[in-house]
């Protein structure tokens, strides 16, 4: 079991890329855009929580009593432990324990940051890493001008490989990224089906990997872990899932 209360929905720092493209149909990026917002100036936890804070009162009310169910049913991982700490360690062991992580509570946010860059192996890019208090970010400076993606989930233990994806709470809508972390290998290459989308408008959230809806985001957490919230409540970190 994923203990996403432990970890916390993901949040991403506002005003950055999404203010930017404004939503995905606002393709068109300029450095006057930006130019007012240091994405590393804002702390994610906070931006999480002015945007649960500014729900309506209803969807408020919702979200308390899920938090409620979900805190009422689920004991946690550790609470196994008490009594099958053999099982408790073969599951950590696991890539099961690891499907869903923050990525930069994960040992490869470290390695991005010292590699620093990744040369995509089939368009003339390159994409740079840099990570800053709770966040990790990825730019692109030649299509993306002035534009830090804040990167805010791993999917896949490792084991195989780990397939970073951003999510944007003010939209519900995020973005695939290009690359991915392969541990047999112990290198970044480009993520499995990219090769679908080599060709891409400069400028727009093509630059950084597949765009995604509400539905591709919430259909690929929902595959990663145990439970997550029904689709009459957002996603955020204080909308507990498991």
């Amino acid at each position: 079991m994923l203990g996403w209360g432990a970890l916390g929905f993901a949040v991403i720092a506002a005003g950055m890329l999404w203010a930017v493209f404004d939503s995905f149909q606002t393709p068109e990026v300029t450095t006057d855009m930006v130019s007012t917002t240091d994405p590393s100036m804002q702390n994610a936890s906070d931006v999480s929580r002015r945007f649960a804070d500014n729900l309506p009162a209803r969807v408020q009310q919702a979200v308390s009593g899920w938090n409620q169910l979900i805190s009422a049913n689920f004991a946690g991982d550790q609470a196994c432990a008490e009594c099958h700490e053999k099982e408790y360690q073969a599951h950590l062991r696991s890539g099961h324990s690891r499907t869903l992580t923050r990525i930069h509570d994960s040992p490869l946010a470290s390695k991005l940051a010292e590699m620093r860059h990744y040369q995509d192996p089939r368009r003339e890019q390159v994409f740079e890493f840099s990570q800053r208090e709770d966040q990790f970010f990825v730019s692109d400076t030649a299509n993306a001008t002035g534009v830090a993606v804040p990167v805010t989930w791993l999917l896949g233990s490792g084991i195989h490989a780990q397939t970073p994806i951003a999510v944007d709470e003010a939209t519900q809508s995020g973005v695939e990224l290009r690359w991915s972390y392969y541990g047999s290998r112990d290198q970044v290459g480009m993520t499995p089906d990219h090769e679908r989308f080599d060709d891409f408008a400069q400028g727009t959230i093509e630059c950084f990997g597949r765009p995604m809806d509400t539905a591709d985001i919430r259909a690929c957490l929902g595959c990663h872990s145990t439970l997550t919230p029904p689709p009459s409540l957002p996603i955020n970190e204080f909308v507990s899932g498991r």
